[in-house]
């Protein structure tokens, strides 16, 4: 394939300047990144050089539309690539994740702790607002029980007896997670 002459590439210049911003918006709307767009419109621009011989001088629509259509295809290209490194990309990744035998522990000791800590919130969240409040005063924040009862109408009593009950219903829900039985004694 010989260069261009020299009248082709001066009409390729002039259709440069008229057609690069027009070019330009029509790609971006393809891409949507502003630096890849500059990248693709000079491909097309070349591709278009390289075919200078089917620039039509004589129409303009027709110039027009060829430049336009092959930086359409440029940009459809290069979406049609980027999405198959992507793929390419994501199945190495999950190769490599599949193959990994942490990624396996870790899932799934996310999912327990996730399983343990919705039933922990559950459990607690099954009880009156009284009682609810008493177990996360004395067992999150620590406050003594003598300041709770000072605070409320609830005897020492009744609020040992709260703490004891939620402490079974946690007892008694958690227990499959960490291999227990209601009453408390490991099964492993």
């Amino acid at each position: 394939m010989e260069p261009p002459s020299l009248e082709k590439r001066r009409s390729f210049a002039l259709c440069y300047r008229k057609y690069y911003a027009q070019v330009l918006r029509i790609v971006f709307r393809i891409v949507n990144n502003h630096d890849i767009c500059e990248e693709i419109v000079q491909e097309a621009f070349i591709k278009v050089l390289r075919r200078a011989e089917c620039l039509d001088e004589t129409d303009e629509k027709r110039q027009r539309g060829f430049i336009l259509k092959v930086a359409r295809n440029c940009a459809i290209d290069y979406l049609r690539r980027s999405s198959l490194e992507e793929a390419r990309l994501r199945e190495k990744y999950f190769e490599e994740a599949v193959s990994d035998r942490k990624f396996f522990e870790n899932v799934e000791n996310a999912f327990i702790s996730g399983e343990v800590v919705s039933t922990l919130r559950d459990t607690i969240d099954s009880f009156t607002e009284l009682k609810r409040q008493v177990y996360k005063d004395v067992v999150f924040t620590n406050r003594k029980c003598a300041d709770i009862c000072a605070e409320s109408s609830l005897s020492m009593y009744k609020i040992r007896k709260i703490c004891r009950e939620v402490n079974q219903a946690l007892k008694a829900r958690l227990g499959p997670y960490y291999g227990c039985s209601n009453d408390g004694e490991s099964s492993r």
